[in-house]
């Protein structure tokens, strides 16, 4: 279980800056691979849009890809991902500077996870992780694995288990969301679980390690009844 916060930044050339992210965030936790292995070829190769991909526990994989506009270049990388979710750009500077020049260059994230739960936030170089450009969930039940997005109960997960790939997963509402203002320290909480439709069944499971909740605050670490919590939103946290 563990909890990073961190900020990579660099005054070094692009390819150097972008190694350091990507090695930052493998070593957090080994269940994130680099799946790119001619990255430094890429940049150095004249009109080539560099690009790397992140494998994020076999769940779902992160495409990062320079943005290279003639004639006033991007400061940026589109993320996307292979589920068609995700695609946001996450700017790492504001100074117009060639790949390999020396400059500084910022990317921003947090990374929690437990045995079942990988949760990763980016956000740009000038961002606070208060609201993250990037969010993304990935879950893993036994040989089930889910990713998502965004984490809400209305928010979609797709399954990368062979026989369920991309079915729609969605939490399930069980828990009635009591929020007494002048007792905000006390917090009901139950064990979250999800539902899976798929070919006209319903499965459900227990993820483990994450939990429905009353009312928290979000994108903060909790010590409720003595264990640490990080609050995915406002009604739902995750073990760290």
């Amino acid at each position: 279980m563990s909890y990073f916060k961190r900020t990579i930044t660099n005054y070094s050339k692009e390819y150097e800056f972008i190694q350091g992210f990507i090695t930052s965030l493998t070593m957090s936790d080994r269940r994130i691979t680099c799946l790119t292995d001619d990255l430094e070829e890429q940049y150095a190769t004249t009109g080539v849009a560099p690009h790397f991909t992140l494998d994020v526990d076999g769940a779902v994989q992160l495409i990062f890809t320079r943005r290279l506009n003639v004639p006033e270049p991007d400061f940026c990388y589109t993320v996307r991902d292979d589920k068609g979710r995700i695609n946001t750009n996450l700017f790492f500077s504001t100074n117009i500077s060639a790949s390999g020049t020396n400059a500084v260059r910022t990317f921003k994230y947090r990374l929690i996870s437990n045995d079942s739960v990988i949760r990763l936030e980016f956000d740009n170089y000038n961002g606070d992780l208060s609201a993250p450009a990037v969010r993304l969930m990935t879950i893993c039940c036994g040989d089930d694995h889910y990713s998502s997005a965004t984490i809400t109960s209305a928010d979609p997960f797709f399954s990368n288990f062979v026989s369920l790939d991309n079915s729609v997963v969605r939490k399930t509402d069980r828990l009635s969301y009591t929020y007494d203002a002048e007792a905000p320290a006390n917090i009901e909480m139950i064990k979250s679980k999800v539902f899976v439709v798929a070919n006209s069944t319903i499965r459900s499971f227990s993820a483990e390690g994450l939990f429905d909740v009353s009312y928290v605050p979000q994108y903060n670490l909790l010590s409720i009844g003595g264990k640490d919590y990080y609050a995915l939103d406002s009604h739902t946290v995750m073990e760290v």
